[in-house]
């Protein structure tokens, strides 16, 4: 199971670009920083309501880590 399967990943090796309007990748379409903005407003409603929010599904994606014995937090 893919908790984050909706979400585009991207390393600092994919960027090429960034402004003040957004961020240019190697592969992939601009991301504009408004556009961000806006479709962050549209969701958070949504968010609030879901079964699965973004908190619940990174408290899963956290928990499944643990269980191999591994940790998501930097202790250097």
């Amino acid at each position: 199971m893919k908790l984050f399967e909706n979400y585009d990943t991207y390393t600092e090796n994919e960027i090429v670009g960034i402004s003040k309007e957004g961020i240019s990748l190697k592969s992939s379409p601009f991301i504009n920083y408004r556009e961000c903005t806006y479709n962050f407003k549209q969701n958070k409603f949504i968010e609030l309501i879901s079964k699965e929010n973004t908190i619940f599904r990174f408290q899963k994606f956290q928990k499944q880590i643990f269980e191999y014995g591994y940790s998501t937090r930097d202790l250097s």
